[in-house]
């Protein structure tokens, strides 16, 4: 249960223990904060209260959750063995499809050096990633234009995506930094397929209107768009995009899946 008085979180489990999250509200239907019993915990809702909420939470001492919830009704996220007889059921859509852009531009600028003599390095704990907004014609139609609109809904998907980059699993940890002055609003409409390496050659550098670079850094550019029907892929981008400058711009398209945590 979502208290909005008092910013809280109540959760009851199985053993009729309640465990409670404590929570600070950063705008935009987006609130944040820790467990109690756990303050290295973080938890994360998004949505606004009356709505669907979308709930994930990172606990060593508590395990680790995601789940939506209405009012105080859980509707958790399937486990994977369900998802995947579910789309065992649907025969006429193809879920084994290739999400991103061969770059032979990487392999030719950084050679293979598996079989060399070399000092092992042990790759970077944390690592910044600056990202421009672009909010498809679609999606701002589809969410509202004004600015709890659109732009609200990308801001709590993004902030979802960034606590699941920053999980304790990962070796590496990705601190998404994104800025509302990088938010833009396309006036085209455009998906990810039926071609879509053509989509992300030809058409989307043309909508990538923000800066390449802040504060010296180089910027990925997260196109965000609707498919009114049934989305046939849920994104696309072009591997290695951040890692060498290749004469194209690091981008993907990301493609609406039912709510803000399924969508990160």
């Amino acid at each position: 249960q979502f208290h909005g008085d008092n910013l809280t979180l109540s959760l009851q489990r199985k053993d009729d223990q309640t465990i409670t999250a404590h929570l600070e509200d950063e705008d935009n239907c987006i609130y944040s904060g820790f467990m109690a019993g756990c303050t290295t915990s973080t938890v994360v809702v998004t949505g606004c209260v009356g709505m669907e909420q979308n709930v994930q939470i990172q606990s060593r001492t508590f395990g680790d959750m995601a789940f939506t919830t209405r009012d105080g009704v859980l509707m958790p996220l399937e486990a994977f063995g369900n998802m995947r007889e579910k789309r065992d059921a649907f025969e006429d859509i193809d879920y084994d499809y290739d999400d991103t852009a061969y770059n032979p531009e990487f392999e030719r600028l950084f050679a293979d050096v598996d079989s060399a003599d070399l000092d092992p390095v042990d790759p970077p704990k944390k690592l910044q990633m600056h990202i421009n907004v672009y909010m498809d014609k679609n999606w701002m139609e589809d969410f509202g234009k004004s600015k709890h609109g659109g732009p609200a809904m990308a801001k709590r998907i993004i902030k979802q995506a960034s606590q699941l980059l920053l999980h304790n699993s990962a070796t590496t940890k990705i601190d998404l930094l994104s800025d509302p002055d990088r938010f833009f609003i396309s006036k085209e409409h455009i998906l990810p397929y039926p071609n879509p390496r053509g989509v992300l050659d030809d058409i989307l550098p043309n909508l990538l209107t923000g800066p390449n670079e802040v504060k010296g850094q180089k910027v990925a550019h997260l196109y965000l768009t609707v498919d009114k029907k049934k989305p046939r892929l849920t994104g696309y981008s072009r591997m290695y995009g951040m890692c060498a400058d290749l004469g194209k711009q690091p981008s993907g398209i990301i493609v609406f899946k039912e709510n803000e945590f399924r969508t990160a």
